[in-house]
């Protein structure tokens, strides 16, 4: 057999280092399993009154997934799409209708001063109807509202998600009511169950928002009609440690041919990586507690082993993740580089004009 030249070796640790950079596989912790649990009975639930012949007294109830950013609440919610499409193709056999596309919708609110309008027209995109921006602008409310009540009725929509309601606190707070009672009026209307995704921020926002309840002493509306469910950040804790031990025996599936997402402090025990406790606790101070800040942490300092050439994961590189950027070279090379902390720009102070 040929020896594996040093630069064939280089390009075998940069498909690697790109394999783990891409690699989105998914990590059923406890926490999201439960979630998940919860996400897909409302589901079959909205399936069950949407069948049913009698008369739905009590309107569908929503539920609201909140967390800080980078806490896995979008990563849970395609994981939900997925599993829901697959699930219900076994099931339809049964007593549930034939899939299609619309059952489930899912709709990102990416834009900055968001409006109700411009919410409405997104999701109505969904559906193929384009609106141009002259028609939504001269558009009522109640039009728009009208019309997106009309598809997920005639295409029989069961849920409806709406991620990053974060975004909203960046617009006016007229416009952030308006949102409100866009959102009241499709839930009153539809058997549609909505699911919202946010921070603590925004849900606080729309509470404040329903000027009308509190004034009355009643409970805000996002209270009485939506379930809220949360994901905190981790803590130094079993479950933490379990998390570890499920995002290692993934990668390890995956990539079985590697041994390097074990740190050198991790040993071995028949053939079972043990988590070390202080790199538990390193990982978890790096990540603020943030899912998705850990699992870049990890994927970093794996990717920083394979391009030294390096066999196990060291504290140092834990701490140089966020001091490093990965770049691309034009021979197809993976490079990286420390980035350079930006010093701040000292004022000048003004001259003193000289006496006379």
């Amino acid at each position: 057999m040929d020896e594996i030249t040093k630069e064939e070796e280089m390009f075998r640790r940069a498909e690697h280092a790109f394999e783990i950079l891409n690699f989105k596989g998914w990590f059923g912790y406890r926490r999201a399993t439960k979630i998940m649990g919860f996400m897909f009975n409302h589901f079959l639930d909205a399936e069950t009154s949407q069948e049913s012949d009698e008369e739905v007294e009590i309107r569908p109830i929503g539920l609201i997934i909140v967390g800080d950013i980078n806490s896995g609440k979008t990563t849970l919610a395609t994981r939900f799409l997925t599993l829901c499409s697959q699930q219900w193709k076994k099931m339809e056999k049964n007593r549930l209708k034939a899939w299609n596309d619309f059952n489930l919708l899912f709709y990102e609110i990416n834009a900055p001063q968001m409006t109700l309008k411009r919410m409405l027209a997104g999701i109505l995109r969904k559906f193929g109807v384009n609106l141009d921006d002259k028609f939504i602008n001269r558009s009522h409310r109640v039009t728009l509202i009208n019309n997106l009540v009309f598809e997920l009725q005639e295409n029989n929509v069961k849920m409806l998600i709406i991620d990053e309601l974060q975004n909203l606190l960046t617009s006016p707070k007229e416009e952030v009511g308006e949102i409100f009672i866009g959102l009241k009026a499709l839930t009153n209307q539809t058997n549609t169950r909505f699911i919202l995704l946010g921070t603590h921020d925004a849900i606080r926002v729309l509470r404040n928002t329903d000027d009308s309840q509190r004034k009355a002493g009643m409970k805000p509306w996002i209270d009485e009609r939506f379930t809220i469910l949360e994901l905190p950040r981790w803590k130094m804790n079993e479950e933490y440690i379990d998390l570890l031990k499920t995002i290692y025996a993934v990668y390890s599936q995956a990539l079985p041919e590697w041994d390097i997402l074990c740190d050198s402090s991790q040993p071995s025990r028949k053939g079972k990586k043990i988590i070390n406790p202080e790199t538990a606790k390193l990982i978890l101070e790096l990540s603020e507690g943030r899912l998705g800040k850990i699992l870049q942490i990890i994927k970093y300092a794996a990717v920083s082993t394979l391009l030294d050439n390096r066999k196990y994961i060291t504290k140092d590189d834990y701490y140089q993740v966020f001091n490093i950027k990965y770049e691309v070279t034009n021979d197809g090379k993976i490079k990286k580089t420390p980035i350079k902390e930006k010093k701040k720009r000292q004022k000048k102070r003004p001259k003193k004009e000289k006496e006379k």
